[in-house]
Order: structure tokens, then C-alpha cells, then sequence
């Protein structure tokens, strides 16, 4: 089965939300004056971001890197505003620069492979995750994204490993249970997938997310319906 229609029914239960992020810039031959008026077209934009102003948060973005050519934090939020834009291929090449900046920016390697994810390049969004996984070991959520990497692959059992692994690092990883359960679906095990769907309602009504709660909710009647 293809899950590109599940995932976008709501993309933050897929992928996770792009992360937000002003970070110290790198040393450079910027000077003083510069890189500060960098520094604070990037809280400009990162207001703007929150505010959903993003063709003018990317104007400041695009002059904060102006300002200075090594700011990581202003090409990392511009990465975030592209993707917001509509505009992946840039959001790619703004991750991608941030990255060569820093090459421990595990926030920009897990935005990049959740581009990929979308645009269906898995073997890219999985090398990310991996990325991720050799500089913090524990990250949940690139485990849980390497199984829907997999399990629009058709690699179940290995979709399976890494959502368990995911929900072990977090037992209340609302997305994770969500995933594992539509997973299950395909392997067959519906009374367990109808469990992994119950917890994702306790846990989304735990954290007040009404639409995790109703896609599980659902998922979990259709499943119930064709079992009758």
C-alpha cells in the first residue's frame, strides 16, 4: 500500500513539525555591525515565521544571509520559510548550506530528510535520519521517520523495528503509535493495530492534539466497520 494520502492527512503526525531554531553564527570575516543586523533580521523573521508572514520573513532571511554569508541560524529559518513557500527544492539547498556550517546541525538534517520524505526520495531522507542517529543515538524521532521512510518502501518488518524503537526512546510518542498502527493494518494484525490506534486517542486527548485524535478516531471505525 502507498501511504502518501495517509501522511498528508496531516503532515505533522508524518513528519513532525520543522523546527524553529536561532543559533550563534559561525566565525567569519563579517564584521561586528553586520553580523548583529543579521542577528536581528533572523528574530525578525522568526516572529514573522510564527505569525505565518512568511514572504516577509524571507526577505529578512535573504538579507540577514546577505549580511553575513556564514550565518547558519538565518540559512537554516530560510530553509523553513521556503518550505512553508511551497518551495522544497530551495528549503533543500538552504538545509544543505546550514549543514555545511555545521555538520552536528542535527535539527537541519532531520528538516532536510523530511523534505525528502515528502517528495518521495527515500533513500535521501533515510541517509538523514541515519546522519542524525550517529550524532544523538536517542532521537526519537528519527527513528520514527525512518520507519515511514520504510513503510512507503513496502520494508515492513524493518518499519516496524524502528517505530518500536521510537516508542521504547518515548513511550508517549503520539506519532509513533499513530504510524505503527497503520502499519500493523498492512501486516495484518488488526487487533493490535485497533490498540496502537486507541492509544494514539489517549495520548492525542492527553496533549490536547484534536487532529491526531480525529484521524485516529477514523482510522479506528473504518478498521472496526470492516471487521463486522
Amino acid at each position: 500500500m502507498y501511504f502518501k494520502k495517509i501522511l498528508l492527512l496531516g503532515s505533522l503526525i508524518a513528519l513532525g513539525q520543522l523546527t524553529l531554531l536561532c543559533s550563534n553564527g559561525l566565525a567569519n570575516q563579517t564584521t561586528i555591525s553586520e553580523k548583529n543586523s543579521s542577528k536581528i533580521l533572523v528574530q525578525q523573521a522568526l516572529e514573522k515565521n510564527s505569525q505565518g508572514q512568511y514572504s516577509q520573513a524571507l526577505t529578512d532571511l535573504t538579507e540577514a544571509v546577505r549580511l553575513d554569508a556564514q550565518a547558519v541560524d538565518a540559512y537554516f529559518n530560510r530553509g523553513l520559510t521556503y518550505y512553508h513557500l511551497h518551495q522544497k527544492e530551495r528549503a533543500i539547498e538552504d538545509f544543505s548550506t546550514a549543514i555545511s556550517l555545521n555538520k552536528q546541525f542535527v535539527e537541519a538534517y532531520v528538516n532536510r530528510g523530511n523534505v525528502y520524505l515528502e517528495l518521495e526520495e527515500y533513500t535521501k531522507a533515510m541517509s538523514d535520519y541515519q546522519k542524525v542517529l550517529n550524532i544523538d543515538p536517542v532521537n526519537s524521532l528519527a527513528f520514527n521517520n525512518l520507519g515511514l521512510a520504510y513503510m512507503n518502501l513496502g520494508e515492513y518488518n524493518q518499519a516496524k523495528k524502528y517505530f518500536n524503537r521510537a516508542i521504547k526512546l518515548q513511550p508517549e510518542y503520539l506519532d509513533a503509535y499513530f504510524n505503527q498502527a497503520l502499519l500493523l493494518v498492512e501486516l495484518g494484525q488488526k487487533e493490535s493495530a485497533i490498540a496502537n490506534f486507541r492509544k494514539a486517542m489517549s495520548l492525542a486527548n492527553q496533549q490536547d492534539n484534536q487532529e491526531v485524535y480525529q484521524a485516529a478516531k477514523g482510522e479506528l471505525l473504518k478498521l472496526q466497520k470492516n471487521s463486522n
